[in-house]
């Protein structure tokens, strides 16, 4: 009886002792015998510590779950409504539990585009402000949601793939060179691409371009610019993103 009871009985500081082993990860058996193996105070040790690490585990997840959802559905986070590494970056969890995260959430799911990979002509800048390329994102049939902004005017800096987004209204020529003056008083830009529209192609706002001694283009091309091509789809994915996640609430 007086052997069971010592073996039962831990001595001083053995909890702290057994925590420590097991947090450098030393095999048990370096520093222990068959005897203390099959006590059962060693065997209740080795126990909690799994019970503990399990629960350790599951706080974890919780509080990472707990982030994922703060900095995905708060519209004032840069990593809201975004992709895998942008929310991945942000949070710090890994990118396989972002994924695992993302494909449960019905917002994700819904507006996760289908991707097509084919070659594209390059769009070469030298520098950061050396070339623009500018355009609107139609966005006329939630207007009525919108209070009344039917557009958004995107111009994009190609080296830096810095995207400014201006909503407006209505896309008539006064309109247009309000939001580009506001932008080149602040920066001084070399070139401007955008399409043959009338709303860049008229006397006011041509006027203002050479008053601004700015050289703007157009290309021929159908397939016009990638680079705001990619911004417009980025930027229409979260916005709907954005306007479905009060649905599921």
């Amino acid at each position: 009886m007086k052997n069971d009871q010592r073996v039962l009985t831990p001595p001083t500081g053995f909890a702290k002792f057994y925590t420590a082993l097991r947090h450098v990860n030393i095999p048990l058996e370096w520093i222990s015998n068959k005897r203390l193996e099959n006590s059962y105070f060693f065997q209740m040790q080795i126990l909690c510590s799994q019970r503990l690490l399990h629960i350790r585990q599951k706080q974890k997840k919780m509080a990472n779950l707990d982030i994922l959802r703060k900095l995905y559905f708060n519209p004032k986070e840069p990593s809201s409504f975004g992709g895998v590494k942008r929310l991945s970056k942000a949070s710090g969890v890994h990118q396989h539990d972002v994924q695992k995260w993302l494909s449960q959430q019905d917002i994700y799911t819904l507006h996760k585009p289908v991707r097509y990979k084919f070659q594209r002509r390059k769009t070469i800048a030298y520098g950061i402000n050396e070339l623009w390329q500018s355009d609107l994102l139609d966005m006329q049939k939630l207007s009525r949601y919108n209070k009344g902004y039917r557009y958004i005017l995107t111009i994009i800096d190609v080296m830096s793939r810095y995207l400014r987004a201006f909503p407006i209204k209505d896309k008539k020529a006064n309109t247009i060179k309000q939001v580009l003056q506001k932008v080149f008083r602040k920066v001084k830009l070399k070139n401007l691409q955008t399409d043959k529209g009338t709303e860049f192609y008229n006397k006011i706002v041509r006027a203002m371009l050479k008053r601004y001694k700015m050289h703007h283009y157009s290309t021929k091309s159908e397939t016009k610019w990638v680079i705001l091509e990619r911004a417009h789809i980025t930027l229409r994915e979260r916005l709907h993103r954005a306007f479905t996640y009060p649905v599921f609430l």
